[in-house]
């Protein structure tokens, strides 16, 4: 074996001459056959030079002629110039033509088999893929399954030579070679998917690289180079084989999930594979069995990918029931909730209504006793029953508070429509809240015009809204102003009143402020921006 030409010369004595047969599967990479010195068949075209020869390697059939006489003399005129190995590659088959062409349909059906198969388990994980893109070690399987598939083709009885004929040497063995070196990359990185917690990323890695190199050389250079890498394929091959069996054993000794399948599938992948290897390079004499170890561990595969689903639906369906178990339980709990909110609105609602009997007493008394009902009053009872009846008017709006709370939150809430005068309702809302300065350096400021308009308001609810704010305002300002202001303008926020004249109330003030990332959350209810002071 090697570069250059040659001749192969059999004489066989038989009795039989018609009804023969030879089968030759791959002769590299151009011969010529002579039987008793008919020329019966060419492939490629043998010259004694690269320039003259011409590279093609293509299995066949040759029926002999019935005519021939014994002894037969069979001569094969041999040359490569574009392999590292060149000649004999497999043996010649000579045999009766039934039989011959028999054995040829069988082996041509049988990888047919083998291609189809690899064909529809790389597509069944790809779509594996497409539902769970999360797990890599589906698309990566996937891919190895083609590669393999594709490969099939233009090895064995090279089917992809008879439907595209128009393909030469360098193309066939582009594909050859390049299938097999990109195939051990995507194999290493499915089992670095599948057990990442007990394969070392370093020798993986080393592997990958290697691997990924010579697939560079394949594309980089003519087939005469890139042909010699074989042998170091055929070691990388061979030691990865080695590791990853070791790696299998590992794997069962930890008890991992599917290990023991693995391992099986594995093992028979690994001899057949290193069988092939010993065949190709004539160190044993046995039969290509490597397409036979890749069916067996795709199916071992199958089996395997196959048990991880079903236990992850079983764990789905697991935690399904868990989480429906969950929900009523949350549901249950919910309508519990929903019951003791409905129990406090109730509780509030009541409790509203009989404060406001006593209440209204008590503002009716102290308004009567200051109105000089009960005679003259010194002026310091004078202060306190203003003082009491500040307190009740106080007490009496919180107490209205809770009520329209409750009314709002079940959607109750009537409003009472009417123009109302602004600027009168804002002098009311600050001479009450005056009584919260105290005897701090603090003036509330109306600065509402007398001639600004009417607004289309419930008035009792605006001046609650007023009294709120602006109590929130001295309550969190030592000294200065709290400032009310007006502004009339158009409110673009609303789409369909645009058109009419809307009013924007300012309360100011030159307190402590609110900060940037609590102007969202200022409008739940009950939100508070800092703990109050002095017990407020």
């Amino acid at each position: 074996k090697g570069v250059g030409f040659g001749t192969y010369r059999l004489i066989i004595n038989s009795n039989r001459t018609i009804n023969l047969a030879l089968r030759f599967k791959a002769i590299g990479t151009s011969y010529r056959l002579f039987v008793n010195g008919l020329l019966l068949s060419e492939i490629g075209k043998p010259a004694k030079d690269k320039q003259s020869s011409k590279a093609f390697v293509y299995p066949q059939v040759v029926d002999l002629p019935d005519s021939l006489t014994s002894p037969i003399e069979i001569i094969i005129h041999v040359s490569n110039f574009h392999d590292q190995s060149g000649g004999l590659w497999n043996k010649i088959s000579l045999g009766d033509k039934k039989d011959i062409q028999s054995e040829r349909e069988s082996s041509f059906a049988l990888e047919l088999f083998l291609t189809g198969s690899l064909l529809i388990m790389g597509l069944y994980h790809f779509g594996l893929f497409i539902l769970r893109k999360k797990d890599y070690s589906t698309i990566y399987f996937g891919s190895f399954c083609l590669l393999l598939s594709f490969r099939s083709l233009v090895t064995g009885e090279s089917y992809l030579f008879q439907i595209l004929p128009f393909l030469n040497y360098n193309w066939g063995a582009t594909i050859n070679y390049l299938t097999f070196y990109l195939g051990t990359p995507l194999f290493c990185l499915y089992l670095k998917t599948i057990f990442s917690k007990d394969i070392h990323r370093i020798p993986i890695n080393i592997i990958i690289y290697i691997c990924l190199i010579l697939s560079l050389l394949v594309l980089l250079t003519p087939s005469i180079i890139f042909t010699y890498t074989l042998r170091l394929m055929h070691i990388i091959i061979v030691s990865s084989l080695l590791y990853g069996i070791f790696l299998m054993i590992l794997l069962v000794i930890r008890k991992r999930e599917g290990g023991k399948t693995f391992l099986f599938g594995f093992l028979i992948f690994s001899l057949f594979v290193i069988n092939d290897i010993l065949h190709g390079n004539n160190i044993i004499r046995t039969a290509e069995l490597a397409p036979f170890g890749f069916f067996w561990f795709i199916f071992s595969q199958a089996f395997f990918l196959s048990m991880r689903f079903s236990r992850a639906f079983v764990r789905v369906e697991e935690l399904s029931d868990n989480l429906e178990e969950q929900n009523k339980k949350l549901e249950t709990q919910n309508e519990k909730l929903t019951s003791l909110d409905k129990l406090k609105d109730e509780f509030l609602s009541n409790t509203s209504h009989e404060l406001r009997t006593p209440l209204n007493g008590i503002i009716g008394i102290a308004e009567s006793l200051l109105d000089g009902a009960a005679g003259s009053l010194s002026k310091k009872v004078q202060e306190n029953l203003s003082l009491v009846l500040f307190s009740g008017k106080r007490l009496s709006n919180l107490v209205n508070d809770i009520l329209d709370f409750s009314k709002l939150k079940n959607k109750d809430l009537e409003l009472n429509l009417k123009p109302v005068d602004i600027r009168t309702i804002t002098n009311i809302v600050l001479g009450l809240s005056r009584q919260f300065v105290g005897k701090r350096n603090l003036e509330l400021v109306n600065k509402i015009n007398e001639n600004s308009p009417l607004v289309y308001a419930d008035e009792n609810r605006l001046q609650q809204i007023l009294f709120n704010l602006i109590e929130n305002a001295i309550k969190f300002t030592e000294e200065g102003e709290v400032v009310v202001a007006l502004d009339s303008g158009k409110n673009e926020n609303i789409n369909s009143l645009q058109s009419q004249k809307m009013i924007t109330i300012s309360i100011s003030d030159m307190g402590i402020g609110i900060p940037s990332n609590k102007f969202e959350t200022i409008f739940k209810s009950f939100e508070l921006n800092s703990p109050l002071k002095n017990g407020q």
